[in-house]
Formats: C-alpha cells, structure tokens, sequence
C-alpha cells in the first residue's frame, strides 16, 4: 500500500512539472514572437526601406507637379544600378581638384544637418536623364543625395526616429520662425534662394512645408524648385529637396507667340501620328518656362533620354490625346523649333 501511495505520488509529481515545462516553454515562444513582431512592425514605421527609400523628385514629376498632369514616364520607386562611388566626403589630399570640392561640401552639410556618414556611399542613375548621383546614409539612419559634379545637396530625408514629434504642450514654430530656420539652412549651404513665411503651409499640425520656385528674368524654371519640410516641434529639417538653376544667360526675347507656338506643335502632333491626332485641341496652361531642351521627339539610336546642358526659353505646349495619352512640346520663343517635351 504505502509503495502505491507513493508511485502515485511520483507518477503526479512529474506530471505536474511537465505541465509546468511545457507551460512556460509556450509561454515564452509567445513572447519571443511578440517581441520579433514589435520590432518588425517598429522596424517598418521607424526606417526607409535600404534597397527603396522615398525617391527626391526627377525632371518628370516636376513637370507633372507644375503642369498639373501625370508623369509622362515611369516613377523610379527602386534604386537603379548602385556602385562604389570614388568620392570620399572625409578626403582631405588628393591630386582631382573636383573631387576635394564634392567632398568639402558633403562635409559642409553633414556639419550644417549635425549627422555624421556611413562608410557605404554610392552612385546611382535617377530618371528620366540617367543623370548620375551620390547616395549615402548617416549613421543615424538619414538618406542624402549629393551632385557628382559640384557636391550640392539635392536632397535629404530625416529618419523619423530623429524627429521630435508634437505631444499637445510645446510651443509651435510659427511661420516665420520656420522660415528663418530655412534661409539659415540654406544659407550655410551656400544655396542663393530667398524663403518667406509666405511660402509655409502647416501641414499635420506638427510641420511646415515650403515650396519655393527658381525663376529666371520672371520666368518660372521648370527643372528648379525647393522643397522643404520642418519640423514645427523641434526645427528639425524632416526633408529637403533642391533642384537649383545654375546656367547663366538665358535670351527670353519673344520672337514667336503662343498661337504660333500651338500651331507648330499641332503641326508636329498630327505628323508624329500620322494623321490619327486630327483635331486635338492644346491643353490650357500653355505659358512660358525656362526649360533645359531634351531629344525626346528625336532619340539617337542606342541612347537613353538626354538633356542638354544649356537652358532655353520655351512655350510649353501640351495635348490630352485618347491613343497616345500626354503629349507636351517645347517649342523656342526665339526660334519657334521644337526642341524637346515628354509624352506617350
């Protein structure tokens, strides 16, 4: 009797404590994975994705911002071809002039932004020009985007967990605090652009968001904007984008006017389709731009879309089609030639 009484309790002993293994096994199995879910999900919100951060604008979306219209070629949603760039924005020495300036003014506006890179910098073509870039990250999670050429920042995205976020008791900037913190921004870059509070729009509640036009003679530059956003909480830069205009003399005598102008691109129109654009009437907006001529209407064989290096003063005109969808045309003030656009 008292062998059974105790193989009893044996035999309740360690089933209870199996109970107990399994128990707390399951339990933390589910902790762990609630966990990895948590950081995941914090993950996603707190970073942009390293093969497909927030693209800067190209030529093309410009165009569809200021016209009003659908970019008339395809969004650059991933990173195209990537390679190890030469440029190293820590270069004190060297023998390439150029080179020592790009990396003086990446250094300038790591010193301006109070952020410090990664070593992994690279190149990349942006559409629709496959113009070549510098992209690089801070070590604090940031994406920046520099000119090969000249080292100016085109663009930058703060990580959002660097941000100082509205909790109902600060104080806000006001509009004309965000402008100033702006023109001290950029003009420690160097970059000669005039902001205003005129120009803030608060958006969120927690953020002030400025969109300044380059204009030439007063005459808007369609390739050259601003576009900033800062943060009402703490003055942060939360995102900058410069596309400044850089080409010097520009003739914006008008030679040809804007009915002449939309004949000549209903001419080339009804050509280009053989005939099957009869009729199509010009959208209206049709106005001047300083505009950087492109080979879109006449492409060399082999080659990509190119953009030529000097700007012109053109009328932008632009059809609605129902086959071939948006079609624009650049067409010379001076001259009256098409010397370039976008379309289906």
């Amino acid at each position: 009797m008292p062998y059974t009484r105790t193989r009893k309790w044996i035999i309740v002993s360690v089933s209870l404590v199996a109970v107990i293994l399994v128990g707390s096994f399951l339990y933390a199995r589910l902790y762990e994975r609630k966990n990895e879910s948590a950081v995941r999900e914090e993950g996603r919100s707190a970073e942009p994705s390293v093969q497909s951060p927030v693209p800067p604008l190209t030529s093309a979306d410009v165009v569809a911002q200021e016209l009003d219209i659908q970019p008339p070629v395809a969004s650059n949603t991933a990173m195209p071809d990537q390679n190890t760039c030469a440029v190293s924005p820590g270069a004190k020495s060297g023998t390439d002039l150029q080179e020592r300036l790009v990396a003086e003014k990446m250094d300038l506006a790591c010193k301006v932004l109070g952020i410090e890179l990664d070593k992994d910098i690279r190149t990349e073509k942006t559409p629709p020009y496959n113009e070549y870039r510098i992209q690089v990250r801070s070590t604090t999670g940031d994406w920046l985007l520099f000119d090969p050429m000249d080292g100016t920042l085109l663009w930058f995205l703060r990580s959002s967990k660097n941000i100082k976020w509205h909790e109902g008791e600060e104080t806000l900037l006001t509009a004309r605090e965000a402008a100033d913190r702006l023109m001290e921004f950029t003009k420690a870059l160097g970059e000669p652009i005039t902001v205003s509070e005129a120009d803030a729009e608060l958006v969120s509640g927690d953020e002030w968001h400025f969109h300044v036009r380059y204009d030439y003679k007063g005459v808007p530059v369609l390739d050259a904007r601003l576009d900033a956003e800062i943060s009402a909480v703490g003055g942060e830069i939360i995102q900058y984008s410069n596309h400044p205009f850089r080409v010097g003399v520009v003739d914006v005598t008008e030679r040809v006017s804007m009915e002449e102008a939309i004949a000549t691109a209903t001419e080339f129109l009804e050509q280009r389709t053989q005939g099957e654009s009869a009729g199509a009437i010009p959208e209206p907006g049709t106005k001047k731009w300083i505009v950087y001529p492109n080979d879109y209407w006449t492409p060399q064989e082999g080659e990509g879309l190119v953009r030529a290096d000097q700007a012109k003063c053109c009328w932008v005109v632009r059809f609605r089609t129902k086959q071939w969808g948006l079609m624009i045309f650049f067409v010379d003030v001076g001259t009256g030639k098409i010397v370039g656009g976008f379309g289906g």
